[in-house]
């Protein structure tokens, strides 16, 4: 009889268990709003723990260094209405697997992804994107294929430096107008061809150097006037030939 008593009480206590767990699960659920300042459509501050965050829709820019340095921050989905991730935002955050920016994001401040090594699959920049800031994605090594769109203007320097994990063909929009410098410096994990854009003027210092494994022929486009004194292409020793014009 006591056995059986005892075997009751510890039914009880674990149903017990299991029902406060949802109770609490359900009220972190419920509350999420509370983990946001939010001033104006801007994201000032972030007061949760970290995990799997969903921005609010009130959010149209997130600051900058909101989330900076959050190792316990694993995904994030941005609300429809992001339009700029301010700079450092997410830099050296603990963002794991893969990244999927808002199709309405317009601009992506200096650094803000800076040391997300956590982040892997191919990185796809919306066409409503005009500018990827300095250091935007510097470090950023398990990143594994790059997609730039049709409406890209600008990509600031060293805005992918040392994103070895690369692979495949490196195509730079013909609405590009800019490359800053060493902004694909030692990406040498891309093993395809490298085509530049039909816009640029020019070709900035280190903007492609080491990157070791590039091919085929490289076309400098008509409309470069000047290619800065560091060699914008240095060593690429698989580029089978340099021709200019289109």
């Amino acid at each position: 009889m006591k056995k059986r008593g005892a075997t009751r009480w510890t039914a009880l206590l674990l149903a017990a268990s299991v029902l406060l767990c949802q109770v609490f699960a359900t009220t972190a659920l419920a509350a999420p709003e509370d983990d946001f300042v939010v001033e104006d459509g801007v994201l000032t501050q972030y007061l949760g723990r970290g995990g799997e965050v969903t921005l609010p829709e009130a959010v149209r820019e997130v600051g900058p260094g909101v989330f900076q340095g959050n190792r316990d921050l694993i995904r994030v989905t941005f609300g429809p209405n992001v339009v700029k991730i301010g700079d450092n935002a997410f830099r050296d955050s603990g963002l794991t697997g893969s990244l999927t920016l808002p199709a309405g994001l317009q601009s992506i401040g200096s650094a803000a992804f800076y040391g997300c090594t956590r982040l892997i699959s191919t990185l796809t920049v919306p066409p409503s994107v005009q500018s990827v800031g300095n250091d935007a994605f510097r470090g950023c090594t398990g990143l594994t294929g790059l997609g730039l769109s049709e409406g890209l203007l600008t990509i600031g320097s060293n805005a992918f430096r040392d994103c070895a994990g690369f692979r495949g063909d490196l195509i730079i929009p013909d609405t590009v107008t800019n490359v800053a410098s060493a902004a694909f410096y030692n990406c040498a994990g891309f093993d395809g061809r490298l085509q530049l854009s039909a816009s640029m003027t020019v070709v900035n210092d280190s903007v492609f150097a080491e990157c070791v494994n590039l091919t085929g022929e490289l076309v400098i486009p008509d409309s470069v006037t000047r290619m800065e004194y560091y060699n914008p292409f240095y060593n690429s020793p698989k580029v089978t030939a340099v021709r200019f014009g289109a």
